[in-house]
């Protein structure tokens, strides 16, 4: 089994039909097709520069206007016919019409919001963000199949039993020369399947075929793993109609690695230092976010470009002191994040 890599939506860019909407374009366009349209039935009409002539401003500004709006609408619905791009209604009609799944929806009142959870006017509940149930699509093919394919098996651990409890996951097998933690796991024998625990399964022992070594990643909401949520997460993955018969499965919690974030941020004089932080600190959230996945490391040189929200300030990345690598089997979770702004000397006549 080689390592599964879902493809990558974002890099597609936009959808090739669509078209760029510029309004001063189809004005410009409606001008020209009215003088033509004039001349030839004998009217010389040149005032397309003239912006209070009453044809102008009814056929080319008001209907250009219009066309506007309709072209962008086309761009829109567009759009909503492809995963990488659509969003609400259209990407949950999407998710049920080619993938079978639907949205987790949440019981929460309206002023209590879960974690990576939007609000449906609609349905008048919290759904699951569209990024998150987007990337459970894109897994979602992976399972048409049993769980033999590695997309397969990272799919049915995070559908879990419908409780959004499990952020991230990843199968191994011995193709990735994948080996076993000393740590808590779920197995046949932790199920009660099995009378005996298995042999060959300490600390550094290799992963070998037909075992599974599925590993998992709770959410923040959920905080660390226990015993009940691997057992869900087995229970979820070895179903009579999801597992292979040949296969052996064990499930163990990814290593957390936690670090903190600290930068200062120095900055012209003049500029709003609070401002700055706060947008710095915004997109170091997003980045810290987005690397806790299981296998990805952070790295100090993207920390600063993160941090770097305006060409006139300078990084000095104090916190990792180093790279984070989790490995193949951890992930790395950000505890605080610190933005400390410096105004830099600033002055013509400085020493």
């Amino acid at each position: 089994m080689s390592r599964f890599v879902a493809p990558d939506l974002g890099s597609l860019g936009d959808v090739p039909q669509v078209v760029t909407v510029d309004f001063e374009a189809i004005k410009s366009g409606r001008d020209e097709f009215l003088i033509e349209a004039l001349a030839q039935r004998g009217v010389t009409y040149d005032v397309a520069k003239l912006e209070t002539d009453p044809l102008v401003v009814a056929y080319s500004e008001g209907g250009g206007y219009q066309e506007m709006l309709w072209r962008q609408r086309v761009n829109e619905a567009i759009r909503a016919l492809t995963l990488a791009k659509a969003r609400g209604g259209d990407l949950d009609h999407i998710a049920t019409t080619y993938a079978g799944i639907s949205r987790l929806i949440y019981d929460n009142a309206a002023d209590d919001q879960p974690p990576n959870s939007q609000w449906d006017g609609v349905r008048g509940k919290w759904v699951e963000l569209d990024d998150i149930f987007r990337e459970r699509i894109k897994l979602a093919f992976e399972a048409f199949s049993t769980a033999g394919p590695e997309g397969a098996y990272v799919f049915h651990g995070l559908e879990l039993d419908g409780v959004r409890d499990i952020a991230d996951a990843a199968a191994y097998s011995e193709e990735d020369g994948a080996t076993y933690s000393a740590t808590l796991h779920a197995d046949a024998y932790s199920a009660g399947m099995r009378s005996t625990p298995f042999s060959g399964r300490g600390n550094g022992d290799p992963v070998l075929a037909p075992e599974i070594l599925l590993v998992v990643l709770p959410t923040l909401a959920y905080g660390a793993a226990d015993q009940p949520l691997l057992d869900r997460a087995f229970t979820a993955v070895t179903a009579q109609d999801v597992r292979p018969l040949g296969d052996n499965v064990r499930v163990e919690a990814a290593t957390v690695t936690t670090y903190n974030i600290a930068v200062t941020l120095y900055y012209a004089p003049g500029a709003d230092a609070t401002t700055l932080a706060a947008e710095a600190a915004k997109r170091l959230t997003a980045y810290a976010l987005a690397r806790r996945r299981i296998g990805l490391a952070v790295q100090r040189e993207v920390i600063g470009g993160r941090a770097a929200v305006d060409d006139n300030v300078t990084i000095d990345v104090t916190s990792p002191s180093s790279d984070i690598l989790p490995g193949s089997k951890g992930a790395a979770q950000v505890g605080t994040i610190t933005v400390t702004p410096v105004q830099t000397v600033g002055t013509w006549d400085d020493d």
